[in-house]
């Protein structure tokens, strides 16, 4: 017993710090969605061959966690095997990507057995969210970038910056230390900042639910006045910077209005109308196989001889 609780140790520190880097990283370092998983995997791996015991037996929502994850993984397979085509990616291929959620099983599975410290998910989720609003701010403010992105695309950027400030809000309720909350409110401002300087609408939508749910979550652990102040504050505080030029939020919505109006007369291939064209196609598509669906390759086939033979706009 004096043996093992050492190794106890270890293992959970080590699982806490992949925690924390796959978190910290997520958005700093465009390859850590795929290098740190894969170590995630190696220590689960470790977890298993060691034989070390889970901390509790699985639940009946433990089950059906894992069954979605399985189903969503056989049921994409399936879709390969009947058409022959694999996904596609735009920029680095898609090879992988049917087999990342049993990838997911099989990490959580293992990692129940390490038991990693929850101060891991919050202090990963504050730092990643410091170091996107850092990155935004020097490429807007200093390398004059329209849009932050950190080499990829600007949407997911400004759509985990933002997760990842909301993690470490939540963390704000779960830390004691009074510097430990406001490091993690710092990083929720980082990240929200960092969202806005992406110039993605979609997380400026999400932020006021977000709010709402973290509000609605503590409703009976937190003092009324409290939390009614500091989500006035939040919400003042996003209003706020929105209304500021440098952040460019007022542009961008008056170019969603403009390319509502230019749709209206028939432009269909910019950022709204594409959107538009997409839903279109896919009721259409929807219709015409509503049962089993075209599978990934004949989608995809399909969607090309449309655009070559009405007017379907190229850009969908």
């Amino acid at each position: 017993m004096a043996r093992s609780l050492p190794t106890t140790m270890i293992s959970s520190s080590l699982a806490g710090l992949v925690l924390a880097a796959f978190l910290s990283l997520l958005v700093a370092w465009p390859l850590a969605y795929a290098v740190v998983p894969l170590a995630s995997a190696a220590l689960a791996l470790v977890a298993f061959a060691t034989r070390r015991r889970a901390v509790t037996p699985l639940s009946r929502e433990d089950f059906w966690f894992l069954a979605a994850l399985a189903a969503f993984s056989l049921i994409w397979l399936a879709d390969v095997a009947r058409t022959g085509v694999w996904p596609r990616a735009i920029e680095r291929g898609g090879l992988w990507l049917p087999l990342w959620p049993l990838l997911a099983a099989f990490v959580w599975l293992g990692w129940r057995r390490l038991r990693p410290p929850a101060a891991a998910l919050w202090w990963g989720a504050g730092l990643g969210a410091l170091l996107a609003g850092l990155i935004a701010g020097w490429e807007v403010w200093v390398l004059g970038h329209v849009r932050a992105s950190n080499g990829i695309n600007a949407i997911p950027f400004g759509m985990l910056s933002l997760l990842l400030g909301s993690l470490a809000w939540v963390g704000v309720f779960a830390v004691r230390s009074g510097w430990a909350r406001a490091g993690l409110l710092l990083a929720l401002a980082f990240g929200l900042g960092a969202s806005l300087l992406s110039g993605t609408r979609g997380s400026w939508v999400v932020f006021p639910a977000l709010v709402a749910v973290v509000g609605l979550g503590f409703w009976r652990t937190l003092p009324r006045p409290v939390l009614g102040i500091g989500v006035t504050a939040l919400l003042g505080l996003l209003l706020l910077a929105s209304l500021s030029p440098t952040v460019a939020v007022t542009e961008r919505v008056g170019e969603a209005m403009e390319s509502v109006d230019e749709y209206d007369e028939g432009e269909r291939g910019n950022s709204f109308g594409v959107r538009v064209e997409m839903w279109r196609v896919g009721v259409q598509l929807l219709a015409e196989k509503p049962l089993f669906g075209w599978g990934e390759g004949r989608l995809q086939a399909r969607r090309d001889d449309w655009v070559a033979a009405w007017d379907l706009h190229s850009g969908v």
